[in-house]
Protein backbone atom coordinates (compact mmCIF):
# COMPACT_ATOMS: atom_id res chain seq x y z
CA UNK A 1 0.00 0.00 0.00
CA UNK A 2 2.82 2.39 0.86
CA UNK A 3 4.44 1.69 -2.52
CA UNK A 4 1.20 2.56 -4.30
CA UNK A 5 0.89 5.80 -2.31
CA UNK A 6 4.48 6.66 -3.17
CA UNK A 7 3.80 6.13 -6.88
CA UNK A 8 0.78 8.43 -6.70
CA UNK A 9 2.84 11.05 -4.85
CA UNK A 10 5.69 10.75 -7.36
CA UNK A 11 3.27 11.08 -10.27
CA UNK A 12 1.68 14.18 -8.77
CA UNK A 13 5.12 15.73 -8.29
CA UNK A 14 6.04 14.85 -11.89
CA UNK A 15 2.77 16.34 -13.14
CA UNK A 16 3.33 19.61 -11.27
CA UNK A 17 6.87 19.82 -12.62
CA UNK A 18 5.52 19.64 -16.18
CA UNK A 19 3.90 22.98 -15.37
CA UNK A 20 6.49 24.66 -13.15
CA UNK A 21 9.72 22.70 -13.53
CA UNK A 22 10.75 23.63 -17.07
CA UNK A 23 12.24 26.55 -18.98
CA UNK A 24 9.18 27.92 -20.76
CA UNK A 25 10.54 30.66 -23.04
CA UNK A 26 13.33 28.70 -24.69
CA UNK A 27 11.38 25.50 -25.26
CA UNK A 28 8.32 27.33 -26.61
CA UNK A 29 10.58 28.99 -29.22
CA UNK A 30 12.28 25.70 -30.14
CA UNK A 31 8.95 23.90 -30.59
CA UNK A 32 7.13 26.66 -32.46
CA UNK A 33 7.17 24.82 -35.82
CA UNK A 34 5.63 21.54 -34.53
CA UNK A 35 2.99 23.63 -32.71
CA UNK A 36 2.17 25.52 -35.91
CA UNK A 37 1.87 22.23 -37.83
CA UNK A 38 -0.51 20.94 -35.12
CA UNK A 39 -2.86 23.86 -35.92
CA UNK A 40 -2.61 23.22 -39.68
CA UNK A 41 -3.15 19.46 -39.36
CA UNK A 42 -6.15 20.00 -37.07
CA UNK A 43 -7.66 22.53 -39.51
CA UNK A 44 -7.21 20.15 -42.45
CA UNK A 45 -8.65 17.24 -40.43
CA UNK A 46 -11.75 19.39 -39.96
CA UNK A 47 -12.04 19.81 -43.74
CA UNK A 48 -11.21 16.21 -44.70
CA UNK A 49 -13.42 14.48 -42.14
CA UNK A 50 -16.31 16.88 -42.64
CA UNK A 51 -16.85 17.52 -38.92
CA UNK A 52 -16.04 20.61 -36.86
CA UNK A 53 -15.40 18.38 -33.83
CA UNK A 54 -12.25 17.11 -35.58
CA UNK A 55 -10.52 20.50 -35.33
CA UNK A 56 -10.80 20.89 -31.56
CA UNK A 57 -10.15 17.24 -30.72
CA UNK A 58 -7.09 16.85 -32.96
CA UNK A 59 -5.63 20.22 -31.99
CA UNK A 60 -6.01 19.76 -28.24
CA UNK A 61 -4.65 16.20 -28.16
CA UNK A 62 -1.72 17.18 -30.39
CA UNK A 63 -0.80 20.16 -28.20
CA UNK A 64 -1.07 17.99 -25.07
CA UNK A 65 1.41 15.56 -26.65
CA UNK A 66 3.77 18.34 -27.78
CA UNK A 67 3.64 19.92 -24.30
CA UNK A 68 4.97 16.83 -22.50
CA UNK A 69 7.70 16.31 -25.08
CA UNK A 70 8.68 19.97 -24.83
CA UNK A 71 8.91 20.19 -21.05
CA UNK A 72 11.16 17.11 -20.78
CA UNK A 73 13.40 18.29 -23.62
CA UNK A 74 15.75 20.53 -21.61
CA UNK A 75 18.24 18.40 -19.64
CA UNK A 76 18.95 21.31 -17.27
CA UNK A 77 15.30 21.89 -16.32
CA UNK A 78 14.12 20.98 -12.84
CA UNK A 79 11.90 18.18 -14.14
CA UNK A 80 14.90 16.59 -15.86
CA UNK A 81 17.02 16.43 -12.72
CA UNK A 82 14.20 15.41 -10.36
CA UNK A 83 14.73 11.96 -8.75
CA UNK A 84 12.32 9.87 -10.85
CA UNK A 85 13.38 6.52 -12.26
CA UNK A 86 13.44 6.13 -16.07
CA UNK A 87 10.51 3.69 -15.88
CA UNK A 88 8.52 6.21 -13.85
CA UNK A 89 9.26 8.96 -16.36
CA UNK A 90 7.98 6.84 -19.26
CA UNK A 91 4.75 5.85 -17.49
CA UNK A 92 4.20 9.31 -16.01
CA UNK A 93 4.59 10.90 -19.46
CA UNK A 94 1.55 9.03 -20.76
CA UNK A 95 -0.40 9.49 -17.52
CA UNK A 96 0.27 13.23 -17.69
CA UNK A 97 -1.18 13.43 -21.20
CA UNK A 98 -4.20 11.40 -20.09
CA UNK A 99 -4.79 13.64 -17.06
CA UNK A 100 -4.40 16.83 -19.11
CA UNK A 101 -6.92 15.52 -21.64
CA UNK A 102 -9.32 14.58 -18.83
CA UNK A 103 -9.02 18.03 -17.23
CA UNK A 104 -9.53 19.80 -20.55
CA UNK A 105 -12.53 17.85 -21.82
CA UNK A 106 -14.17 17.92 -18.37
CA UNK A 107 -13.71 21.70 -18.22
CA UNK A 108 -15.16 22.12 -21.73
CA UNK A 109 -18.14 19.90 -20.87
CA UNK A 110 -18.86 21.76 -17.62
CA UNK A 111 -18.52 25.19 -19.26
CA UNK A 112 -20.78 24.13 -22.13
CA UNK A 113 -23.40 22.84 -19.68
CA UNK A 114 -23.26 26.10 -17.69
CA UNK A 115 -23.66 28.24 -20.83
CA UNK A 116 -26.61 26.13 -22.02
CA UNK A 117 -28.32 26.38 -18.60
CA UNK A 118 -27.81 30.17 -18.51
CA UNK A 119 -29.24 30.55 -22.01
CA UNK A 120 -32.15 28.27 -21.09
CA UNK A 121 -32.86 30.36 -17.97
CA UNK A 122 -32.78 33.64 -19.97
CA UNK A 123 -35.02 32.04 -22.59
CA UNK A 124 -37.45 30.92 -19.88
CA UNK A 125 -37.53 34.41 -18.31
CA UNK A 126 -38.33 36.03 -21.66
CA UNK A 127 -40.73 33.51 -23.22
CA UNK A 128 -41.98 31.55 -20.23
CA UNK A 129 -40.82 28.39 -21.96
CA UNK A 130 -37.45 26.95 -22.92
CA UNK A 131 -37.13 26.65 -26.68
CA UNK A 132 -33.49 25.58 -26.25
CA UNK A 133 -34.35 22.23 -24.66
CA UNK A 134 -37.00 21.60 -27.34
CA UNK A 135 -34.59 22.38 -30.17
CA UNK A 136 -33.86 19.76 -32.84
CA UNK A 137 -30.16 19.81 -31.84
CA UNK A 138 -31.07 17.55 -28.91
CA UNK A 139 -32.65 14.90 -31.12
CA UNK A 140 -30.68 11.67 -31.03
CA UNK A 141 -28.83 10.84 -34.21
CA UNK A 142 -27.31 7.49 -34.94
CA UNK A 143 -23.57 7.70 -35.49
CA UNK A 144 -22.04 4.80 -37.35
CA UNK A 145 -19.39 2.85 -35.40
CA UNK A 146 -17.38 2.63 -38.64
CA UNK A 147 -17.46 6.42 -39.06
CA UNK A 148 -16.44 6.96 -35.43
CA UNK A 149 -13.69 4.36 -35.83
CA UNK A 150 -12.17 6.13 -38.84
CA UNK A 151 -12.27 9.50 -37.04
CA UNK A 152 -10.74 8.16 -33.79
CA UNK A 153 -8.01 6.13 -35.50
CA UNK A 154 -7.08 9.11 -37.70
CA UNK A 155 -6.85 11.30 -34.58
CA UNK A 156 -4.77 8.68 -32.75
CA UNK A 157 -2.26 8.55 -35.61
CA UNK A 158 -1.82 12.33 -35.37
CA UNK A 159 -1.65 12.22 -31.55
CA UNK A 160 1.06 9.52 -31.38
CA UNK A 161 2.96 11.22 -34.20
CA UNK A 162 2.97 14.43 -32.13
CA UNK A 163 4.56 12.48 -29.26
CA UNK A 164 7.23 11.10 -31.60
CA UNK A 165 8.05 14.51 -33.08
CA UNK A 166 8.20 16.28 -29.70
CA UNK A 167 10.69 13.67 -28.43
CA UNK A 168 13.24 14.34 -31.18
CA UNK A 169 16.02 16.26 -29.45
CA UNK A 170 17.74 18.00 -32.37
CA UNK A 171 15.77 21.03 -33.55
CA UNK A 172 16.72 20.74 -37.23
CA UNK A 173 15.85 17.03 -37.42
CA UNK A 174 12.62 17.64 -35.48
CA UNK A 175 11.53 20.38 -37.90
CA UNK A 176 12.37 18.27 -40.95
CA UNK A 177 10.54 15.27 -39.45
CA UNK A 178 7.55 17.52 -38.70
CA UNK A 179 7.40 18.61 -42.34
CA UNK A 180 7.69 15.01 -43.54
CA UNK A 181 4.95 13.93 -41.14
CA UNK A 182 2.67 16.70 -42.43
CA UNK A 183 3.16 15.51 -46.03
CA UNK A 184 2.67 11.83 -45.14
CA UNK A 185 -0.38 12.49 -42.98
CA UNK A 186 -1.96 14.64 -45.67
CA UNK A 187 -1.28 11.91 -48.25
CA UNK A 188 -2.85 9.31 -45.93
CA UNK A 189 -5.93 11.45 -45.25
CA UNK A 190 -6.49 12.19 -48.94
CA UNK A 191 -6.02 8.51 -49.79
CA UNK A 192 -8.57 7.45 -47.16
CA UNK A 193 -11.25 9.97 -48.13
CA UNK A 194 -10.81 9.27 -51.84
CA UNK A 195 -11.05 5.51 -51.28
CA UNK A 196 -14.29 6.12 -49.42
CA UNK A 197 -15.60 8.78 -51.79
CA UNK A 198 -14.75 7.06 -55.09
CA UNK A 199 -15.90 3.64 -53.87
CA UNK A 200 -19.30 4.83 -52.70
CA UNK A 201 -20.40 6.93 -55.68
CA UNK A 202 -23.56 5.80 -57.39
CA UNK A 203 -25.44 7.33 -60.33
CA UNK A 204 -25.53 10.97 -61.35
CA UNK A 205 -22.41 13.06 -61.88
CA UNK A 206 -19.35 11.20 -60.63
CA UNK A 207 -16.48 13.12 -59.06
CA UNK A 208 -12.86 12.32 -59.83
CA UNK A 209 -11.38 13.67 -56.60
CA UNK A 210 -12.58 14.23 -53.03
CA UNK A 211 -11.19 16.85 -50.65
CA UNK A 212 -13.68 15.94 -47.93
CA UNK A 213 -16.30 13.31 -47.19
CA UNK A 214 -19.26 12.71 -44.92
CA UNK A 215 -17.96 10.09 -42.50
CA UNK A 216 -21.26 8.20 -42.77
CA UNK A 217 -20.13 7.26 -46.31
CA UNK A 218 -17.75 4.74 -44.71
CA UNK A 219 -20.78 2.46 -44.15
CA UNK A 220 -21.32 2.29 -47.91
CA UNK A 221 -17.97 0.56 -48.45
CA UNK A 222 -18.21 -3.13 -49.31
CA UNK A 223 -15.75 -4.01 -46.53
CA UNK A 224 -15.33 -1.03 -44.13
CA UNK A 225 -13.44 -3.26 -41.69
CA UNK A 226 -10.47 -3.36 -44.08
CA UNK A 227 -10.08 0.43 -43.85
CA UNK A 228 -10.39 0.29 -40.05
CA UNK A 229 -7.82 -2.53 -39.89
CA UNK A 230 -5.28 -0.61 -41.98
CA UNK A 231 -5.74 2.58 -39.94
CA UNK A 232 -5.54 0.52 -36.73
CA UNK A 233 -2.24 -1.05 -37.82
CA UNK A 234 -0.80 2.38 -38.69
CA UNK A 235 -1.98 3.83 -35.35
CA UNK A 236 -0.48 0.88 -33.44
CA UNK A 237 2.83 1.24 -35.31
CA UNK A 238 3.05 4.99 -34.59
CA UNK A 239 2.08 4.32 -30.94
CA UNK A 240 4.93 1.79 -30.71
CA UNK A 241 7.39 4.33 -32.11
CA UNK A 242 6.14 6.93 -29.62
CA UNK A 243 6.82 4.56 -26.70
CA UNK A 244 10.31 3.88 -28.08
CA UNK A 245 11.01 7.62 -28.40
CA UNK A 246 9.85 8.33 -24.85
CA UNK A 247 12.01 5.47 -23.52
CA UNK A 248 14.95 6.75 -25.57
CA UNK A 249 14.66 10.20 -24.00
CA UNK A 250 14.56 8.82 -20.45
CA UNK A 251 16.72 5.76 -20.95
CA UNK A 252 19.41 4.56 -18.53
CA UNK A 253 20.90 1.25 -17.49
CA UNK A 254 18.13 0.87 -14.89
CA UNK A 255 15.24 0.99 -17.37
Amino acid sequence: MNKVKKQFKDFWNFYRLTIYGNNQKETVKLFSFPTLIAFVVAFLANIHLGTSAAFGFVLVTSLIAVHVGRVTFDKTALISVAPFSPAQRVVFTYLTMLLNALFFFTAVSVCSAVVILILAFIDFCITGDSVIFKSSIWEQTFISPNAVGVAILSALIIFFAAIVLSHIDKTKIRNIATGVFFALNEALMLTVINIVGLSTQSGGVRRGFFLSIDLEMVDKLAHPWILLLVLGIIAAAVAGVSVWMVIKRHKSSKL
